[in-house]
């Protein structure tokens, strides 16, 4: 069992170029060196979810969904 993980559910994405007349639900878990850093990330709960949901929202539909891709989506 990972202690060091941090699980972000739910998250409804527009991707870019998309017009608003796509969406994706995104759930991301993040695991972290320090288990000390689950608590404090999750205390910034508000701010996470800003951060992926930009990061997501930049990307268009096309590259959401290229598996070649995502390894570079999960760096």
């Amino acid at each position: 069992m990972v202690t060091n993980l941090l699980s972000i559910e739910n998250l409804v994405v527009n991707p870019a170029e998309s017009g608003g007349t796509r969406f994706l639900l995104v759930s991301v878990a993040l695991e972290l060196r320090e288990p000390s850093l689950v608590e404090e990330l999750g205390a910034r709960d508000v701010e996470l979810r800003d951060a992926l949901l930009r990061c997501f929202g930049m990307k268009t539909v096309d590259e959401l969904t290229d598996v070649a891709q995502r390894e570079a989506l999960m760096q």
